[in-house]
């Protein structure tokens, strides 16, 4: 069965690690009531579930060279916010 999940996302300067199947892939990545969220298509949703870690960094904070951006949003002050996922 393949269905659409969502995830929150991380505040600034913290982290969030979510079980997610191995079949996923990136939607989007938006606010919903002021909160962080990332949408995923998940293919198989009764297949093995993978622990991954999401960061999330500010405009012209260092970022770890081994992530993988997933998704930048503005937040309702007008901050803009990058969030990537710790590698495997």
């Amino acid at each position: 069965m393949r269905t659409i999940w969502k995830y929150p996302l991380p505040k600034p300067g913290k982290t969030l690690t979510h079980e997610i199947p191995r079949t996923w892939s990136i939607v989007h990545v938006g606010l919903q009531n002021g909160d962080a969220m990332l949408w995923a298509d998940i293919v198989d949703t009764d297949g093995p579930l993978l622990l991954r870690k999401f960061l999330c960094f500010g405009t012209g904070f260092n970022i770890p060279r081994d992530v993988s951006h997933v998704g930048t949003v503005i937040d309702d002050g007008g901050f803009v916010w990058h969030f990537y996922l710790e590698p495997l």
